[in-house]
């Protein structure tokens, strides 16, 4: 028998006073339903047809009331508010009656809105939840919010879950109540109503059941921070004082689950993980006993709320007690004549639990995160990172996977921050990620590289670099830093370099290093060895030192002994005592090429025992030069296209080449006179006469600066008819560290082979990358190998450098020798010699038209670079055109006049258009210490007191030089160099003591030869020119 009510329905500004059938069902962690029928004749008051109706309520909050006309106090109405949902609306079959089915379900239906994924940092779960719910407000009160979990909870997710989703789950896992009432939303603590429900008074029916289910687990959890493992056992929590059916299911369950499970929860402990295992532990087994008894019944009673308490009793046959039960379910009937009834489930409250499940979380995959911090507190490598889908805040600290680690070991790379990780998560559980390893992005790429994969390296983010390269033959190890500092395992010539900019220090109590067949120790500036007791060096065939300056200190006393022994210096050798012996037992010889002075302060004695001798005739003697040992020579030559790009060279000229200007220089040394007899020396530094003597002592000085060897295999006859060795000149080259400009030297080789080596190759050297490192060709003979040779300068240097080339050769043992078959010296390149000039190119527009500078700025760095000056070139105009000064004293007819015998008072073109210059705004003294180049537009020169014009292309005056437009492209440069104290190449030591060396006039390529009116071009310059005009350049 149904209860007769009286049911209120409230939908926006609409009260239903009629109705079919109403039904509400509620739950515990689910959201509440509702559905209720409405008749056609109410309905069609409200629209002007049934859909019409219908669809004025979709969203409209619901009020529902249902009390009982007995209006006793025992029974409290039905309160529910809700929300409209669905509306279905129609015409049943006869097609006259129409119906509505109005459903709706609990606000918090208002919670499952699209899955989300955000993050909380540490804070309590009751602000997790407060927070979570306001995406409801205002549509029910203000939730109660209670938790008993009270701990801080440091890193709380929700992803690709509702919110409601996020709340039930963070309520199963806690173990916390979770319903809405029918008027607020619970979670975590309440205060139940209790109703007492007896059989057959208004309890209509009732099933009470026990389940036997397993509740045998233990729950394992491990801290990586104590590295320990907490554990607990549903076995271990008390059951005393609980309800006898509970009990009873309890027991029996113990005797039929006998195995305890194990079950590892996959969640990122704190350090008090003890007490976080032994809390889910408790909840884990109140939320299973909970289950093992159920009751459920038909009521008539209004007053029964979802989560209250009901006690259930009967009368007949005995009066009984079974005890009280939360109710977790219950659905609520009423028609359209009153008739009222509920069902419901429930639990018993003495162990009443909701739906438990400790290791509840959403599926998370990996994923990419940013880092945020590195910093850690533990030094334990961790990091925090932000996720992409995360605007603000970061995780906890996350350990970073290693592929070796442990206590004082392992492989300590922790992300930096910014950088790209990929973050897997443990279980699945974003509550608990850990990073993967760093990876690389569009805007974060490897830049080590390359197409076939050779290169697998490890860099830091100061530049810190091991690299491993197996391209190859050329397979390799460097380990690098941003200092400079490198180990170079090269695996295919098995080969190891070591490089360290500054100081490199070996430590040990003993030391023995082996070197099975060569070894060379280059040192750039000093060189200093202690030794405690005795200091040995033996040397099984040959010891050479060489030194620009050698100095033997030994206090007591040095004893030099050998069956041969040459002094040998190319400049002077001094010997000085207070007292100095020589004696030769058999024979004492003092030669000189030139003169021998013996002097004395006091008095010089000349004792013969047999008496003395004097000649006006000296006897031979010839002084021991430097050997090539292979039985080949390589010469170096320059690219063949060369024009004094990219780098400097000089060699000694003997016509090998071919090129114009590449004399035999043997018989083009002599210095210029007067007459035809020799006798009144020329001393203008201008010009040259048709008298030149051959100077075979000048030429002799010449050869020294290329550091003559003697070729012993290699002959030819001297002027007495003799076989003398020939000479080996070493060539010069001047070239930039590549840090300073990218240019690379391309050189050609010429190459006589006189017995085959094994092969040719150049000497490894620390400051060049020379390509290729071998030389094919290697049968007997002659062989031009053009533009072969490319040398690139990786390591400045303050000393001259040696490349040499090297014979290989194999002896009947097999083992491999070296010998010297050539050589290149490398001028020294550090800060001391880079030097600098300001030039300025100055475009004049005046008489007969306009200079033009075009071209001009490479062809001043190519010439200046040789020696090592940098030339900084700016470029200007200055129009003279209107200037009636210019035109007056400068300018003649189609000819410019740069300065007139005649007029004594007017200054030389060159200082008129330098003050011209000065007058322009904003130039002033800008350019006072710049080397100017007036270009003009005309041709002209110097006219002299007979009003004749002396024709120039160009003439300098200090630091300014005048270009007439006949000048061609070399002369701004040859000009320039003068003002460097370079003279011209015909010069006489006499007129210019700059002028180390006089050669035949007009056959050289040098800048400073007037070869240009034999058509030569000019773009050279010579290694001892080199250094007069680097002594004169600006310093850096």
């Amino acid at each position: 028998m149904s209860l007769h009510t009286v049911t209120s329905v409230t939908i926006g500004d609409h009260v239903f006073a009629t109705f079919k059938s109403l039904k509400i069902d509620q739950f515990i962690n689910d959201h509440h339903q509702v559905e209720l029928l409405i008749s056609y004749d109410w309905f069609s008051s409200i629209g002007k047809d049934l859909f019409t109706a219908g669809k004025e309520f979709l969203g409209k909050e619901i009020s529902i009331s249902i009390s009982s006309v007995s209006l006793t106090s025992q029974h409290k109405p039905v309160i529910f508010n809700g929300i409209i949902t669905s509306v279905h609306a129609g015409k049943e079959r006869d097609g006259t009656h129409g119906f509505c089915v109005i459903k709706g379900s609990s606000p918090t239906v208002l919670l499952e809105n699209d899955p989300h994924i955000t993050a909380f940092g540490p804070q309590p779960l009751a602000e997790i939840i407060t927070s979570t719910l306001k995406l409801a407000e205002p549509y029910f009160n203000k939730a109660s919010v209670n938790p008993e979990e009270k701990d801080l909870l440091k890193y709380t997710v929700q992803y690709k879950e509702t919110s409601y989703e996020f709340i039930r789950r963070l309520a199963q896992r806690h173990g916390e109540w979770f319903f809405y009432d029918g008027q607020q939303i619970v979670f975590g603590r309440y205060q139940p109503q209790k109703t007492a429900l007896t059989h057959l008074t208004d309890l209509i029916d009732f099933d009470l059941a026990l389940n036997v289910l397993p509740n045998n687990i233990q729950l394992n959890g491990f801290d990586y921070r104590q590295d320990a493992v907490s554990r607990n056992s549903t076995t271990t929590q008390p059951d005393a004082g609980i309800n006898n059916y509970s009990k009873h299911a309890h027991d029996i369950s113990r005797k039929l689950y006998r195995k305890t499970s194990l079950y590892k929860m996959n969640q990122p402990f704190t350090s008090n993980a003890r007490q976080q295992v032994d809390k889910q532990t408790a909840i884990q087994h109140k939320g299973r006993l909970a289950r093992m008894v159920t009751v459920s019944g038909t009521s008539r009673h209004t007053a029964l709320k979802i989560g209250d308490i009901v006690s259930i009793g009967e009368q007949f046959p005995d009066t009984t007690d079974h005890g009280e039960f939360v109710v977790t379910r219950l659905s609520h009937t009423c028609t359209s004549n009153g008739e009222y009834q509920n069902t419901f489930e429930g639990i018993p409250a003495d162990v009443a639990m909701p739906e438990v499940n400790v290791d509840l979380h959403p599926l998370c995959e990996p994923q990419s995160a940013i880092v945020t911090d590195n910093n850690d507190p533990r030094g334990l490598g961790r990091v925090k990172v932000a996720f992409r889908w995360q605007d603000q805040g970061s995780t906890p600290w996350l350990r970073v996977v290693a592929p070796h680690g442990g206590g004082k070991k392992g492989f300590y790379f922790v992300p930096e921050v910014g950088e790209e990780v990929w973050v897997d998560f443990e279980g699945g559980n974003p509550e608990a990620p850990i990073v993967l390893g760093t990876t690389y992005n569009g805007t974060a790429s490897a830049d080590m590289g390359d197409s076939r994969n050779n290169v697998k390296a490890i860099r830091t983010r100061s530049g810190h670099t091991v690299e491993f390269n197996d391209a190859g033959e050329g397979t390799h190890l460097i380990i690098r830093d941003p200092g400079g500092n490198e180990i170079f395992l090269d695996t295919a010539g098995r080969n190891i370099t070591v490089t360290a900019p500054e100081t490199m220090t070996f430590q040990a109590r003993n030391m023995n290093i082996n070197v099975a067949q060569h070894m060379e120790l280059n040192v750039g500036l000093n060189t200093q060895m202690n030794t405690g007791q005795q200091f040995l060096l033996n040397a099984g065939q040959q010891l050479l030192m060489t030194a620009p300056f050698l100095q033997q200190l030994a206090a007591a006393f040095m004893h030099l002994q050998s069956a041969k022994t040459l002094i040998n210096s190319g400049n002077e050798i001094k010997i000085e005592s207070p007292q100095l012996f020589a004696a030769g037992a058999q024979q004492l010889m003092l030669h000189s090429d030139e003169k021998i002075t013996a002097n004395s302060k006091g008095t010089l004695h000349l004792k013969g025992a047999e008496g003395n001798k004097h000649s006006n005739k000296a006897d031979a003697y010839e002084a021991v030069k430097p050997v090539i040992d292979a039985k080949c020579i390589v010469n170096f030559r320059p690219k063949k296209s060369w024009q004094g790009e990219d780098y400097g060279f000089d060699w000694m000229r003997n016509t090998d080449t071919g090129k114009p200007g590449d004399i035999l220089y043997e018989t083009a040394m002599g210095k210029y006179y007067l007459d035809a007899a020799f006798t009144n020396i020329n001393r203008d530094i201008n010009s040259d006469t048709p008298y030149q003597k051959k100077d075979d002592a000048m030429y002799g000085r010449l050869k020294a600066k290329y550091h003559v060897h003697s070729i012993p295999w290699k002959t030819h006859k001297d002027k007495a008819g003799k076989d003398v060795p020939d000479d080996y000149f070493v060539a010069w080259l001047s070239l930039y560290p590549n840090k300073i400009k990218k240019n690379k030297a391309v050189l050609s080789l010429e190459i006589e082979i006189e017995e085959e080596p094994e092969h040719l190759k150049f000497a490894d050297h620390p400051n060049f990358t020379i390509t290729p490192k071998e030389i094919t060709p290697k049968t007997k003979g002659k062989h031009k190998l053009a533009d072969f040779v490319t040398i690139e300068c990786t390591k400045e240097f303050n000393t001259d450098q040696t490349i040499k080339v090297l014979a290989v050769t194999k002896g009947p043992d097999g083992k491999e020798t070296t010998a010297v078959a050539g050589k290149l010296m490398v001028w020294a390149n550090d800060a001391t010699k880079r030097k600098k000039k300001k030039i300025l190119l100055v475009e004049v527009t005046g008489g007969p038209g306009a200079g033009s500078a075009s071209g001009q700025e490479a062809l001043f760095r190519h010439s200046l670079n040789q020696a090592y000056i940098d030339p900084h070139v700016e470029t200007m105009k200055l129009d003279l055109s209107r200037d009636t000064v210019f035109n007056t004293n400068y300018v003649s007819g189609a000819d410019i006049v740069s300065s007139d015998d005649s007029k004594p008072a007017v200054t030389d073109i060159a200082n008129y258009m330098t003050t011209a210059l000065k007058k322009i705004p904003g130039v002033g003294a800008k350019y006072d210490s710049y080397f100017k180049a007036f270009y003009l537009g005309g041709n002209g020169g110097v006219m002299d007191a007979s009003g004749s014009l002396i024709r120039l292309n160009g003439y300098s005056m200090g630091d300014k030089v005048v270009l007439f437009k006949s000048a061609i492209s070399s002369t701004p440069a040859h000009e320039f160099l003068h003002s460097l104290k370079l003279p011209h190449t015909f010069t006489n030591a006499e007129a210019d003591p700059n002028a180390l060396f006089t050669y035949e006039s007009k056959k050289t390529d040098n800048l400073m030869d007037y070869s240009h009116w034999n058509n030569i071009n000019r773009y050279t310059l010579w290694y001892w020119q080199w250094k007069i005009a680097n002594a004169h350049a600006d310093k850096v």
